[in-house]
């Protein structure tokens, strides 16, 4: 969580300034590719290793860390104000949902050979879950380009107090992504749980 938002704030550090090589809202500077190591690259073996020793009941809450760090780095380090409402009361009730989600949930992990999880992956709810996620994910995504230029002139008018919709919009985005890419390293961790052997250097 802390590489995470640290990395997000260089992120957006760099892209309020110039850069001479750009893509779309991407600038390729040594401070944003610094923000995509921190928030891509030296995540993912971490998690892989938290889901390959605890149940995913437990660890992906711990997401919700990242979200009171958010609050609190993001003022200080951006110059960002703060937000009584409704910044406050929702870290507030996802601080607690993370405690008691992470207190409450399962902590026997299930081991699965890759037959098994095989199995699990075949399963028509798994399908229609995953499909479910990409489609909805993917037509979020179109009606953001489409009405690109209409959402930022929003966002520019409302700074402080902007339209539900608009945020509503890339916040599934995220989840959805960040729910399928956990899915996966959970796959890949449980493997590596299974199969350890494997990968061992003699």
């Amino acid at each position: 969580s802390a590489t995470t938002v640290v990395g997000f704030v260089c992120q957006k550090k760099a892209v309020q300034r110039p850069a001479r090589w750009t893509f779309g809202d991407m600038v390729f500077t040594p401070l944003w590719m610094l923000g995509f190591v921190l928030t891509v690259v030296l995540p993912a073996p971490c998690q892989v290793l938290a889901y390959s020793l605890a149940p995913m009941s437990l660890t992906a809450p711990l997401g919700g860390i990242s979200v009171a760090l958010n609050v609190v780095v993001a003022p200080l380090l951006l110059g960002e104000r703060w937000q009584r409402w409704p910044d406050w009361p929702a870290t507030a009730l996802i601080t607690s949902g993370t405690v008691l989600t992470t207190a409450c949930g399962s902590h026997t992990e299930v081991g699965r050979d890759s037959g098994q999880l095989e199995g699990l992956f075949e399963a028509p709810l798994f399908i229609v879950s995953l499909a479910s996620l990409v489609l909805s994910g993917a037509v979020c995504m179109s009606y953001m380009s489409w009405r690109r230029a209409d959402i930022e002139l929003s966002a520019l008018a409302r700074p402080e107090n902007p339209k539900i919709c608009d945020v509503f919009l890339p916040a599934y985005v995220s989840a959805a992504s960040g729910c399928i890419a956990n899915i996966f390293l959970k796959l890949v961790g449980e493997l590596l749980a299974t199969h350890g052997e494997a990968w061992q250097i003699a």
